[in-house]
Order: structure tokens, then sequence, then C-alpha cells
């Protein structure tokens, strides 16, 4: 390439036989498998319109496995506003409307994700997550779980998708040399038709086979390198350098909103068989009971310490005892070590040194506890199980008895989707909403550009960023 500036080319875009068109448009049954993985790294550049649809809950570029998580979604909207799937939801308060043309242009990288509609930033997020679906986005709805899920009739004027940087795919609608509809990919130079039934509509034709690119700023280049030119001179006759550009780039400063948004799985209304306890306090009784066993051995004993004589046994307290010295007990009587109520009783042998005596026989007390229902009731307990407290007896604290029959109640049934809202109380935190059931499933938070503030100005081009938030908290956009 010569040297000098370059203020634009043109080139041969599709090969002989293909027709370019103004835009390709699904009815909910077409769609183009991208063939790029959604994982970190990944960002769509995406040119179009919903033409009819749910924009509280519509994708139109994405993928994430059947349980909906981890996802990769460049351009989606929820509760009618734009959002992106990374890992998680994150929302704007830029709403979208159904029939007009966005250009939206989303990152998904790790740590950095943003989104900007009509060239203007409306979330962005900093999750650290390293997100790999592990299965490729489909253009015209989402790839879930290797199906496809259509969010409505969906038109594509042009899509370019980037990998860390890297153009990897731009797309142009067309018609392929067969007839086919579908998008040309001019980085790979491969047709990608429809994956999906029927046919798409098309729009107008580009009768021309080139694809124009406009030059709206100056750039300086050579050997395929451009630069930006941020301030620019030439010199007169007379060796006075008159200013040709810009010494000073300007700003516009705004607020930073922080925006919460909250998720909800969605599930079909399913229903189930619920069981009824009554709850009680219990009550208790004990009483004692013992045994003999004969028993020879030798116990820890001081002949000339203190040991204990039984001398009064009831089942409603057990052994009271009576303290003796050890050298006082003669064959044939009952002694013990500790006075407590349930204390091993031995049958008293003799001697075998000043610190153990021999037993033939040993007694055992046993404290038997037994539990009723209480007189106080307290709050009934269900379950779908009909095993989960006892017909009528104890578990834990309390005394339950089962009621006679059962009841049938609404519950969560098969899982369908998830939905997302900046309000909190949009959908219940367990419970049926219309005809579905919703549980709620935690909050993302994501930041989007607020209310202007001021304006900055800078001959340093890289002193703020060109549309994003600065280190000092504040969101800047370079005035183009």
């Amino acid at each position: 390439m010569a040297k000098g500036i370059y203020l634009g080319k043109s080139l041969e875009a599709l090969p002989p036989g293909y027709t370019i068109l103004n835009y390709i448009q699904s009815s909910g049954t077409q769609y183009i498998d991208t063939g790029v993985i959604g994982k970190s790294g990944v960002r769509v550049s995406l040119d179009f319109s919903v033409i009819s649809g749910d924009l509280n809950d519509c994708i139109v570029i994405g993928c994430a496995p059947a349980s909906y998580s981890p996802r990769i979604y460049p351009v989606a909207t929820q509760s009618g506003k734009w959002a992106y799937g990374y890992l998680d939801w994150f929302n704007s308060n830029s709403a979208a409307t159904i029939g007009q043309r966005y250009s939206v242009d989303t990152q998904l990288l790790q740590n950095s994700q943003s989104m900007t509609v009509n060239k203007s930033a409306v979330v962005t997020s900093t999750s650290s997550n390293s997100v790999d679906v592990g299965i490729n986005m489909f253009l015209f709805g989402a790839n879930i779980g290797g199906s496809y899920q259509s969010y409505g009739s969906i038109r594509v004027y042009s899509c370019k998708i980037y990998e860390n940087s890297t153009l990897v795919r731009d797309f142009i609608p067309c018609i392929n040399s067969s007839g086919s509809i579908g998008m040309y990919d001019l980085v790979t130079d491969t047709f990608y038709g429809n994956s999906g039934t029927d046919t798409f509509v098309v729009g107008a034709t580009i009768t021309s086979n080139q694809v124009s690119v406009s030059i709206s700023k100056f750039y300086l280049g050579i050997d395929n390198l451009a630069r930006k030119v941020v301030k620019g001179y030439i010199g007169d006759a007379n060796g006075v350098a008159q200013k040709i550009w810009p010494a000073f780039l300007q700003w516009l400063k705004y607020n930073v909103n922080n925006i919460t948004t909250y998720k909800w799985k969605e599930y079909t209304v399913g229903s189930s068989t619920v069981y009824t306890w009554d709850r009680y306090n219990t009550t208790s009784t004990t009483t004692y009971s013992y045994s003999d066993t004969g028993s020879t051995g030798t116990v820890s004993a001081t002949k000339a310490g203190t040991v204990y004589k039984p001398a009064k046994f009831t089942e409603s307290s057990g052994w009271t005892f009576a303290a003796v010295t050890g050298s006082t007990l003669t064959s044939g009587s009952w002694f013990a070590t500790s006075n407590s109520a349930t204390a091993k009783i031995y049958y008293f042998n003799s001697w075998a040194s000043e610190s153990s005596a021999r037993y033939t026989a040993v007694r055992t007390t046993t404290k038997n506890t037994t539990y009723s229902k209480g007189s106080t009731k307290y709050a009934a307990v269900t379950s779908t199980s009909s095993s989960a407290y006892p017909a009528n007896g104890q578990s834990g604290s309390y005394w339950y008895v089962k009621r006679s029959g059962s009841s049938t109640e609404e519950t969560a049934g098969t899982l369908v989707g998830e939905v997302t809202s900046t309000t909190s109380d949009a959908y219940p935190s367990n419970g049926k909403s219309g005809s579905n059931w919703y549980v709620s499933d935690g909050s993302t938070t994501s930041q989007e550009i607020g209310s202007q503030v001021g304006k900055v100005e800078s001959d340093d081009p890289l002193a703020y960023p060109t549309n994003g938030i600065h280190t000092d908290g504040y969101w800047y956009v370079l005035v183009e």
C-alpha cells in the first residue's frame, strides 16, 4: 500500500451470483448458527430491530445450557429494557421499543462488560467471572442447551462478532447463488444459511455488489497503520504553521447510576398432595428399674476411703445411698463407688488390694423416660411427604398428630426460563403470579450512565475513556 493519507476504501464484498440485501427478517422459526462459542471475550456489534415479540424477555443473540446458567447473551432485553447476560443478568434503565432500529455494541470481557445503544452507553459491569458456555451462539434468538429458542420476529441489517478484539464474523444479509437466504461472512468467506424452518423475509436488494467504508474522522496512515490526528499543522509560504486539527479533545462528564437487577426462576404451575399435622408440646415421665447379672471381676475402690451402700430404691427416683468406709464391707453386701441414682452396684466378695474390690454380681440401674402429647397446641405443619412426621408421636421437641386425608395445592412445576426486573417485588419470592410460578434467584448490580454534570478538555486522547467510567468514578463520553 502506498504511503499517504487514506480517506476510505471499497471492496468486492460477495462472490459472483450473490445478492446483497438491506436486511433479512425472521418470523420466529429461522435463525443463524454463528459458529462462535459463547464465552468471555466476545463482542457483538449488531444493527437490528425487533419487529414483534415480548421485550420483557427477548434474546437477539446468545447461548446458555438447558439450566440457563452460565449464560452469554450479548444483546437482549428484560422487563422492556436493554440488558445483557454474562453468567448473571445485567439490566439497564434504558427502554427498548418494538419496530425501532438500533445499533447495539456489547463487550463481554472478564472484569469488564458494557453495552452501548445507538452510541450511548446504557449499562456496564465488572464481573470477574470467566464464562464459557461451550456451545455456539445463535442469531435471531438463543441456543438453549443445543435447541433454538425463539423470542419473536427480528430483523437484522448487519452483525459483527469479535473474540478478544479479533473480528471473527462480519455478516452481510444476502441471497446466495442457489437462491438460499442467509448471511455471508466477509471474514471467512462463508455463507451461513437458515438453520431453522421456513425461510427468512428479505429486505430491499442492494444493486451494487460493493461495500463502502466511509471515513468520518481524519487519519494519517502508512503501510496499513493509521493514527487519528489529535494535533495537525500545515506550514504556509512564510513558514508559519496553521492549525488544521483541534489541539484539545472534549468529553462530556456524567454521574454513574448503580442498577440492581433482581432475578427469578420461572416455572409452570404444578400441583402436589399436601399432608397436615397438628403440633403440640411434649410431656415426659421418668422411672427407674434395675436388673442383676452374675459377673465376677474387680472394681477400683479404696478400702480406707468412702464407698456407698444402697439404702432405698423407688421407681420415681432410683437409688439412695449411705456413705460408709470401705473396710466395713462384708462378703455378700452390695456397694457402689458413686451415689448417683443410676450408679452400678456391685456384690462384694473381698478386697483384692487396698484399692481394688472383688465382686461376684452386678446390679444395673436404668433410667426410663417416656413422652406423651402435651396440652399446648402450636401452629400446624404441612409436607408433601406423607411420612415427614409421626402419625401420632414425638419428633424432636414436639408431638405430632396427623390429620386424616390430604389436600392439593399449587407449587413450582417445570422450569421454563428466567425473568429479571429492577423492582425487587416484581414477582413473588416463591409463589404464583399470573399463569406461572416464580422463585427468587438473587440479584446482580450493574452501572449505567447518569445525568450530565459538566465537560472536561485535554490534549491527551487517553485522559478519559471514550465512553465509560474513569477512575474518578464519573462516566465520560468523548465528543466526536
